[in-house]
C-alpha cells in the first residue's frame, strides 16, 4: 500500500519588510503534473534557498538554483538520500563556478534546503545557513539538531566557498497534522522557541507565514511551510523504477537507515551528472539564460584538426592573465617588504597591484567566454551552433573561407572595443556588489538591533557586537552609507545597556604631568576645598583648589623632600591621605607619610607641621595609609595587616597602634590599596575586593561582571557615599559595587575622549557622589568627569 498526502502549501518572501507576489527562492514539486514523469517513487520535494549576491541578479539566480536543484534531484539514481545530497552539491558546483570569475567581497553565496516527503518519512538535506523546523505529534524539533544558540543556527559555510562543502542529512518521521517549515536562518534571532512553536500551530500555513510576517517587521526573510492534512492510502504496492535503474525496494524503517543520514558528511565534488536534463517544470520559472555556460566549455563537435581557434586563444588569455596576476601580487608582496620606504610605498601601492591582478583574472572569465563566441562564429573551421553532446564520427573538414584574413582584422579591431565593454561591467558589477554587500551588513546591524535586547545575556552581547562590526565593514566600504551612523550609535547604546555600562561626560584635564622631567603621580586624595596629587617622581605634594577644578590649571607645591618641618628633613614621600575631625581631633589637613617613618601634616589653611607617630619601625611593608573620623589607618602588606591609630588632641598619634584585622581573617594576594566608610574594603592587585567589619571578613560576591578585573591598583569609598569604586585599567573602566558586593555598573569614556588615557593608565580614583565628580590620575594627566545618574 502506498500513502499519497493532501497537503496545504504557503510560501512568504518579505524584502525591506515588503512582501512579494513571487517567491523565487522556493519550489515545491508534488504528486500531480508538475513531478517528472517516472520520478514518483523519490515523492515530493520542496526547496528553499537564502542567496547573498547583487540585488539585480537575486531573483534569477534563485530561480536557477531551484530548477537545477530539482533536475538533480529527480535525474539521479540511487537512493533519496543520496539525490538530495547531490542536489545541494550541484548548488556549490555552480556557485564555486561563478566565483571562480568574481572578484574577492563580490562572490555569490547561498544556503539551501532539500526536503523529500516519501511515505511517512521525511528527508532533509542541508548545505550552508539553513533551518528546518518540524512540528510532529506537538513536539518541535529543529535542524540543524546541533544547533544550541541563534549564532550557531547560521553559522554554517555557504555554498560557494569550498569545492567540498558540508551536506548535512536527517531524517524523521511524520504523521497527519504534522507541519514542516523551512525557514531562512536568522529566525532563531527574531522569534525564541516557544513563539516559533506557537507559530507552528497555526490553523494553516497561510496564517503561520503572516504571524511569521509580523515578526519578522521590515526585515528579509523568506520561508516555505508546509502541513499535512490528510493521507490517502492506495493500492499501489509497489512503483516502478525509471527506465535503466534497478527495481525501488521498500522504505527501510527508521531505525535501519543508513549512518549518513545521522549526521554531517564531508563530500568531495562528484563528477556531474552525464544524463539528460529535463526541461524546467511548471511553477519555477524560466532558466537563466547563462545556463549553457555551466556546462564544459568543451562540449561542441570533436574536429578532426584539433580544437577550436577561439578556445585556443581562450586558453591563451586565461593562463596569461593568470600569470600576470600572479607577478603583480608578487610585486606588491615585494614592495611592501622594501623596508622603512615600502612601508609607505607598500600600504598605497601594493593594495592596487594586488586589486589589479585580481582584476585581470576577473575579466579574462569575460574574455574567455567572448573569444569562444567570437572564435565559433568568424574564425574558419568552427561551428556557429555547437552541438550538446560529442558526434560518434567526425565530419568533413570546412574548406578554408577566402576572407579569412578580412576575419582576423575584424578580431583584431573588435578585442580592443571588447575589453573596453568588460571592463564597464567589471566596474559596473563591482559597484553593484558592494552596494548589496553594504545592504546586507546593514540589515544584520538592525536585525541586531531588533532582537539582541530580548536574547540572553551572553547571546546578546556576542550578537550586538558582531552586529557592530558588520556595520563598521560597511560603513568602510561605503562611508556615505545611509544610516549607518545612527545605527552604529543604536547598537553601541544597547550592547552599554547589555553590559550595564554608563558614560563619563565632560571630561577635561586640570593639569598635564608631561614636564618637569621625572614626574610620577601616584596617589589622589580630597578634602573639603581642596585635591592633592602625591608625586612620588619628584617627592612632592600638589594642591588644586576645588572651586577651579573646571579646566587646564596648575597645582601648587604644599609639602616637598628636602623641606624642613619642624625640625625634620622632610625624606621620600610614601603616600598620602585626608583626615577629618574626631575621636578627639579638632582639626582637618592631608596627612604625608614619607619612607622613613615620619608623618607630616599640610592644615587646610596650608600651615605645615610634622604628627608624631610610633612603632613605625615593627612595619614590614606598608603601601597605603588612609583615615577616618580622626583614625589614622597603616596596610602592612607584608604582615597582611592594618594597624589603627587613634589620634591625641594635639593631633599626634603616640598611643600604641591595634591590629585591626583579626587572627585568622587576614586577606590573601598582594594588597595594593584600601578604602574606608566604616567598613574596610581591601584590594588586590588581581582585582579581588574584601570587606572587613570590626576586623572580620564579610561577603564580598563580586558576581554579574561582564569580564573579570585581572590587574587593579585602586579603590574608593566615600563614608557618605553609596558605591564602592574599583579602578580597572587592562579593560579601561571603573567598577561599581553596592557595598555589599554586588555588581551595579561599568564607568567607561565616551568614544574618542581622551583616547584610552583616562582610564587605559588609571592610577588612582576618587568620587565625589554628591556632587557628581570623579578625579582620575594617570601618569600624564589629573581628569575630573561628570559621573552619569545610573540610579539608586
Amino acid at each position: 500500500m502506498a500513502t499519497i498526502w493532501k497537503t496545504q502549501v504557503a510560501s512568504l518572501s518579505l524584502v525591506d519588510g515588503q512582501k512579494r507576489d513571487d517567491v523565487p527562492e522556493a519550489g515545491a514539486i508534488e504528486a500531480g503534473e508538475d513531478m517528472p514523469p517516472g520520478s514518483a517513487h523519490k515523492g515530493n520535494l520542496y526547496l528553499l534557498c537564502q542567496l547573498v549576491a547583487p540585488a539585480e541578479t537575486w531573483d534569477l539566480i534563485s530561480t536557477h538554483i531551484i530548477n537545477m536543484a530539482i533536475r538533480t534531484f529527480y535525474g539521479t539514481t540511487g537512493s533519496v538520500t543520496a539525490s538530495l545530497r547531490q542536489a545541494v552539491l550541484a548548488t556549490n558546483r555552480y556557485l564555486v563556478d561563478e566565483n571562480s570569475r568574481s572578484l574577492a567581497g563580490q562572490e555569490i553565496l547561498a544556503g539551501i534546503t532539500c526536503v523529500a516527503l516519501r511515505e511517512h518519512d521525511l528527508f532533509i538535506a542541508q548545505g550552508g545557513p539553513s533551518l528546518v523546523y518540524v512540528l510532529h505529534g506537538g513536539e518541535l524539533l529543529t535542524y540543524p539538531e546541533t544547533a544550541e544558540t541563534p549564532q550557531e543556527m547560521s553559522a554554517a559555510q555557504p555554498l560557494g566557498q569550498s569545492p567540498t562543502p558540508s551536506v548535512q542529512l536527517f531524517h524523521c518521521t511524520v504523521n497527519s497534522g504534522d507541519t514542516f517549515l523551512l525557514s531562512a536562518s536568522h529566525l532563531p534571532y527574531l522569534a525564541g522557541q516557544d513563539q516559533i512553536e506557537e507559530t507552528l500551530q497555526k490553523p494553516s500555513p497561510e496564517d503561520l507565514l503572516q504571524h511569521l510576517e509580523t515578526l519578522v517587521g521590515t526585515g528579509d526573510f523568506s520561508a516555505l511551510a508546509i502541513r499535512l492534512a490528510e493521507a490517502q492510502i492506495t493500492g499501489i504496492t509497489s512503483v516502478s523504477a525509471p527506465d535503466g535503474e534497478a527495481p525501488l525496494s521498500p522504505p527501510e524503517p527508521a531505525d535501519a537507515l543508513p549512518d549518513e543520514i545521522a549526521g554531517t558528511v564531508e563530500s568531495s565534488v562528484p563528477q556531474r551528472d552525464t544524463g539528460t536534463a529535463e526541461a524546467p517544470y511548471a511553477g519555477i520559472g524560466e532558466m537563466p539564460e547563462h545556463e549553457d555556460e555551466y556546462e564544459d566549455e568543451d562540449t561542441w563537435d570533436d574536429e578532426p584538426t584539433g580544437p577550436p581557434p577561439g578556445l585556443i586563444l581562450a586558453r591563451i588569455l586565461e593562463v596569461a592573465s593568470f600569470s600576470l596576476s600572479y607577478l603583480l601580487r608578487g610585486l606588491a608582496k615585494l614592495v611592501a617588504g622594501i623596508g622603512a620606504v615600502g612601508a609607505v610605498v607598500g600600504s598605497i601601492v601594493g593594495p592596487a597591484l594586488e586589486g589589479l591582478g585580481r582584476g585581470i583574472v576577473g575579466v579574462s572569465g569575460y574574455l574567455k567566454r567572448g573569444f569562444l563566441a567570437v572564435g565559433r562564429q568568424m574564425l574558419p573551421g568552427v561551428d556557429t551552433a555547437p552541438s550538446k553532446t560529442r558526434q560518434a564520427q567526425a565530419r568533413p573538414q570546412k574548406p578554408q573561407a577566402s576572407g579569412s584574413s578580412t576575419r582576423f582584422m575584424l578580431v583584431g579591431l573588435l578585442v580592443p572595443l571588447l575589453i573596453v565593454a568588460l571592463a564597464a561591467g567589471f566596474w559596473f558589477r563591482q559597484t553593484q556588489a558592494r552596494h548589496v554587500r553594504v545592504q546586507a551588513l546593514l540589515q544584520q546591524g538592525q536585525d541586531a538591533l531588533r532582537s539582541g535586547p530580548s536574547l540572553p545575556r551572553d547571546s546578546a552581547r556576542k550578537t550586538l557586537a558582531k552586529a557592530i562590526q558588520n556595520v563598521e565593514e560597511a560603513r568602510r566600504l561605503d562611508p556615505q552609507a545611509e544610516k549607518a551612523g545612527q545605527l552604529l550609535a543604536d547598537l553601541a547604546q544597547t550592547l552599554d545597556n547589555v553590559n550595564q555600562v554608563s558614560r563619563l561626560t565632560a571630561l577635561v584635564s586640570l593639569d598635564d604631568y608631561t614636564a618637569p622631567p621625572g614626574t610620577e603621580p601616584h596617589r589622589l586624595a580630597f578634602g573639603q576645598d581642596s585635591i592633592f596629587v602625591l608625586d612620588i617622581g619628584l617627592d612632592r605634594v600638589l594642591r588644586y583648589p576645588r572651586t577651579s577644578a573646571t579646566g587646564s590649571t596648575q597645582g601648587s607645591t604644599v609639602l616637598q623632600i628636602g623641606q624642613e618641618v619642624g625640625g625634620q628633613t622632610v625624606g621620600e614621600l610614601l603616600d598620602i591621605a585626608w583626615v577629618e575631625p574626631g575621636n578627639g581631633r579638632t582639626d582637618a589637613g592631608i596627612l604625608v607619610l614619607t619612607k622613613d617613618g615620619h608623618l607630616f601634616e599640610v592644615t587646610k589653611d596650608g600651615q605645615t607641621r610634622q604628627d608624631t607617630i610610633v612603632q613605625t619601625d615593627t612595619w614590614k611593608d606598608v603601601k597605603r595609609i588612609d583615615t577616618f573620623v580622626g583614625n589614622f589607618y597603616a596596610l602592612d602588606a607584608g604582615a597582611a595587616q592594618i594597624y589603627k591609630y587613634a589620634p591625641t588632641p594635639e593631633g599626634s598619634y603616640t598611643l600604641p597602634p591595634e591590629a585591626w584585622i583579626q587572627t585568622g581573617q587576614e586577606a590573601t594576594g598582594p594588597l595594593v590599596d584600601m578604602a574606608i566608610d566604616g567598613n574596610i574594603f581591601l584590594l588586590t592587585a588581581d582585582g579581588i575586593v574584601s570587606k572587613f567589619t570590626a576586623g572580620e571578613k564579610q561577603d564580598f560576591p563580586m558576581s554579574d561582571l561582564e569580564k573579570p578585573m585581572t590587574s587593579t591598583k585602586s579603590i574608593f569609598a566615600d563614608p557618605d557615599g553609596r558605591f564602592v569604586y574599583v579602578g580597572d585599567p587592562t579593560e579601561q573602566r571603573i567598577v561599581v559595587f553596592d557595598k555589599e558586593g554586588q555588581f551595579v555598573r561599568q564607568l567607561r569614556t565616551k568614544d574618542g575622549e581622551g583616547t584610552t588615557e583616562p582610564l587605559g593608565n588609571l592610577v588612582s580614583v576618587a568620587v565625589d557622589e554628591a556632587q557628581q565628580q570623579v578625579f582620575l590620575l594617570t601618569p600624564k594627566h589629573l581628569w575630573k568627569a561628570t559621573m552619569p545618574d545610573f540610579g539608586s
